[in-house]
């Protein structure tokens, strides 16, 4: 009876797999601002030669300043991404030929110029005289 009731389970488990989650995802837990404000440090006994704002309030507010600043440059940076990401949908490729179209392989026309008909101009630099 057991091992019908398994296999039923396991079968049931197969086919609705979205019915079979006993509990839903939840993301971490991350509070909004310090739960402990730095300033109850100061509360304890000297550890050092520095008093205990200097120790522990201080590089906790600087730290925290820091946080924000950076978060708010992160904010700023992805406002940013999105804004190059929409208007580079909007740049239309211009029209390039194909490869190869209107050149040729190891082409040095444009260093010597052709030899050209008697009384004809070439289109590249008039010979020397001597």
């Amino acid at each position: 009876m057991r091992r019908i009731l398994f296999a039923v389970s396991l079968l049931a488990g197969a086919i609705f797999p979205g019915l079979a989650r006993a509990q839903q995802p939840v993301g971490s837990y991350q509070p909004a601002r310090p739960t402990l404000s730095p300033y109850l440090y100061l509360t304890r006994p000297n550890a050092g030669p520095f008093p205990n704002y200097q120790t522990f309030v201080q590089p906790l507010k600087a730290q925290q300043q820091t946080n924000q600043q950076s978060q708010n440059q992160i904010g700023q940076l992805q406002q940013g991404q999105v804004q190059l990401q929409q208007d580079q949908k909007q740049i239309v490729p211009a029209q390039v030929s194909p490869t190869g179209v209107g050149s040729t392989f190891n082409s040095l026309s444009h260093f010597y110029p052709t030899a050209t008909a008697p009384g004809t101009r070439s289109r590249g630099k008039a010979p020397a005289r001597r």
